[in-house]
């Protein structure tokens, strides 16, 4: 009898420390998934500048003002609050390929270019400028006028066409003088 009371603690001791190494093993995974979870949260939710571009694009096109209002920097915001409509402008093509990036500390320049050019297509490069604002990167409306000015102003062909452009669709005497010119 003493025996089998020696015995039954024993085999109770090994059932337990069985236990205890199941529950350790099994807080170990759920632990290791824990982090696993939480670093893929960060590295695929993060903001990076090409991401932003990259929603942004589509955005301006479609004129979606509430995407754009979230994805421009704050000083920017007079600039969409003010012409909704220009920032088509800026958005420009959807079907861009970026061909250069640059950072420095919290800006960021990404170089894209039209993916289809027709044979006459004076398009450059566009140079958009980036700025992260806490822990998001968004798009600086005034600093890409200034890097887009800058690209035109090189290409006089180009600079004419965009301002051809730019009278015919917001300036009513331009608009009128053309129509009446065709």
């Amino acid at each position: 009898m003493a025996e089998n009371a020696m015995l039954g603690g024993l085999t109770r001791r090994v059932l337990e420390a069985t236990q205890l190494k199941w529950v350790r093993m099994v807080a170990g995974v759920a632990a290791v998934l824990v982090v696993a979870i939480v670093v893929s949260y960060i590295y695929f939710a993060r903001s990076t500048p090409e991401r932003t571009l990259r929603a942004f694009l589509p955005a301006a096109a479609k004129q979606d003002i509430e995407t754009v209002r979230q994805l421009v920097t704050k000083n920017s915001l007079p600039m969409v609050n003010r012409s909704p409509a220009s920032i088509m402008y800026v958005g420009g093509s959807v079907d861009l390929r970026i061909v250069g990036q640059q950072r420095r500390g919290n800006v960021a320049k990404i170089i894209v270019e039209p993916l289809m050019k027709q044979p006459d297509d004076i398009a450059p490069q566009i140079p958009y400028k980036l700025r992260k604002e806490g822990r998001m990167w968004k798009v600086d409306l005034a600093l890409t006028a200034k890097a887009i000015d800058h690209e035109t102003r090189k290409n006089p062909k180009l600079y004419d066409e965009i301002m051809r452009r730019v009278r015919e669709e917001y300036d009513p005497y331009w608009r009128d003088k053309l129509k009446s010119s065709q």
